[in-house]
């Protein structure tokens, strides 16, 4: 009969070698610590065991109530439906050495899901409760000195034992929370701050509802998940003057989320819209960047074609942000911008009319009386600006940054279209809303004041875009020096709208809409005098996502180097010679 495995390997190892081999002594599971430890057997004997009062150590029992704060079972990160990432199990794989490199993972903080992660950090939790608990009580012993019997609690260690044991908990609860990226707190972020300076001062319901009905589509789309995140962690950064490294890490791995779900082709193409607007909002205010859009892939231009050929009406929220785009598109091609849209995609996205695509409340939002009085005032208004801009973009494409104008034939051209230009802004403010033709005083006296002060505030920012074209214009024009007589009067319009807004806003703040009009003027008005008060306005609207400071301080350097030539001097190549950089989007 063979041997058996164990007789074999028994019978290779030498004498020699047997007679020093000490017995196994494995894991035990039972007994007081000091006897675990030790790895031997344990009478579990109390209050202390044999072994330990032979050897004169301290014996000490664990605590029935703590509890093991993180299972010992390894498992793997699984992407759940919500948009949510499982926390691993295990503290090698929780904590790795490389931790910092890893991509965040997604928790929804504010929902419960009862699964073995959540038992796990509430373990954490009470453990941490229980130890500082029992600390408390047994630090209060020690500096009575009391001859009391201490409790079943602070028998279970000594004070610092307990210490270190806190230490050890809390570190490891924050080490897990530091690798994950909350969406709740993202969320709220999201809704209460991010603003576009160049949308919502002008749009400002149908902005906060978008918000709202994007945080809502997000928490079952890890697509839109990701550029919410993306788009939070920048404006924070901008916020708080913080390294953008993480926002561009975020920004990047939202790209590649948003190209898979273009490849699906059971995705909702209007999920997919929304996340490629969010992509170009993060691209707007980090503006050095290669956009999403600007060389868009195959596969999005044939979705984009196939969406706007549908017979299948769009949804409202899509509507909106199609007529948010081409803001952008017209916006950034202003003095000298690459752009964040693509002419192909531009003339792709449908035409809607700005004033019936207002997006709807959420469901079982309560319905505020004064808010829908608002936004039905408001909608002609906010259509007169978006044909402001398509009109802005227009002029921005016969500027010297995308034309040659260098040949007399072409500055003939270019003046030819200008005055066509000229004419379909004076046909615009013509045909602006009867609301706009209302002075302040007559809509305070005939609305409330939470009505008329929002209305008042829209309508004034409104008109000094109008009249900014009207300066832009001149500029365009290119004469070194001169100015005609409308653009001065432009200008002295703007200063009385912005003088006569100081019982519209807040304090000191200005609103955003405000801070194209304020640099225009103080490039334009080739005095001393009006430079500083335009400078002195932009640095009261405090933005640092409009970068108002940065304009700021670029209107003043600007205008001093026009004054001391005696001429205009192209803004773009200025700011990259006095900042180092391309001026920012504006």
């Amino acid at each position: 009969m063979e041997a058996s495995p164990a007789a074999t390997s028994d019978e290779t190892v030498s004498p020699r070698y047997k007679q020093y081999r000490q017995p196994y002594r494995g894991r035990v599971r039972s007994g007081c610590l000091t006897c675990r430890t030790r790895k031997v057997k344990c009478d579990e004997r109390r209050p202390g065991c044999d072994n330990c009062e032979r050897t004169k150590r301290e014996c000490v029992y664990k605590s029935p109530s703590a509890r093991t704060p993180i299972s010992s079972r390894s498992t793997t990160q699984r992407a759940t439906k919500d948009g949510s990432v499982i926390i691993p199990r295990s503290s090698e794989e929780a904590v790795p050495k490389d931790a910092e490199q890893d991509e965040p993972r997604f928790v929804h903080a504010g929902r419960s899901t009862g699964g073995a992660d959540e038992e796990a950090l509430s373990s954490l939790s009470d453990s941490i409760i229980d130890v500082r608990a029992r600390l408390q009580t047994a630090l209060r012993h020690q500096f009575e000195a009391s001859a009391a019997v201490k409790n079943e609690q602070t028998c279970a260690g000594t004070p610092t034992a307990l210490i270190s044991r806190d230490i050890e908990l809390t570190t490891t609860m924050d080490i897990l929370a530091s690798r994950e990226m909350p969406l709740q707190q993202s969320f709220a972020y999201f809704v209460e701050v991010v603003e576009c300076p160049v949308i919502t001062p002008f749009d400002s319901i149908n902005w906060q509802r978008m918000k709202v009905h994007v945080v809502e589509l997000a928490k079952s789309e890890v697509v839109l998940a990701s550029t919410v995140i993306a788009v939070t962690a920048l404006y924070k950064a901008h916020v708080y003057g913080l390294p953008l490294s993480k926002p561009l890490a975020l920004y990047e791995s939202a790209k590649g989320l948003v190209d898979k779900f273009l490849d699906d082709i059971e995705g909702d193409f209007n999920i997919t819209l929304v996340a490629v607007f969010l992509l170009c909002l993060y691209e707007y205010v980090f503006y050095e960047i290669t956009t999403f859009l600007q060389s868009p892939s195959d596969v999005f231009m044939e979705r984009l074609q196939t969406w706007t050929t549908s017979p299948i009406p769009h949804p409202i929220l899509s509507t909106r942000i199609s007529i948010w785009l081409k803001i952008l598109f017209n916006v950034t091609k202003r003095g000298g911008g690459a752009g964040v849209i693509s002419d192909r995609v531009y003339d792709l996205l449908p035409c809607f009319k700005a004033g019936t695509s207002s997006i709807n409340p959420r469901a079982g939002e309560i319905a505020d009386s004064s808010s829908g009085l608002f936004e039905l005032l408001s909608t002609p208004i906010f259509e007169f600006y978006f044909h402001l801009q398509l009109i802005s973009g227009n002029i921005a494409d016969l500027s010297h940054y995308r034309r040659s104008r260098t040949t007399s034939d072409d500055q003939e051209e270019v003046i030819s279209l200008i005055t066509a230009h000229k004419s379909q802004l004076h046909t615009l403010w013509a045909d602006r809303s009867a609301v706009q033709h209302q002075t302040p005083s007559e809509l305070s006296s005939h609305l409330a004041h939470k009505i008329a002060h929002p209305l008042i505030a829209l309508i004034k920012i409104c008109e000094a875009a109008y009249y900014t074209e009207l300066i832009e214009l001149d500029r365009v024009m290119g004469d070194p020096v001169s100015q005609s007589s409308e653009a001065a009067q432009a200008r002295s319009r703007i200063r009385e709208i912005v003088d006569g807004s100081s019982d519209i806003f807040h304090g000191e703040r200005l609103s955003t809409g405000y801070l194209r009009s304020l640099f225009l003027f103080a490039i334009e008005c080739m005095d001393k005098e009006e430079n500083r008060w335009a400078v002195e306005n932009i640095r009261k609207i405090r933005d640092p996502i409009g970068r108002s400071d940065f304009f700021a301080a670029f209107g003043e350097a600007l205008g001093d180097e026009q004054l001391r030539k005696d001429r205009r001097v192209t803004s773009k190549y200025f700011c990259i010679r006095h900042f180092g950089v391309a001026p920012p989007y504006l």
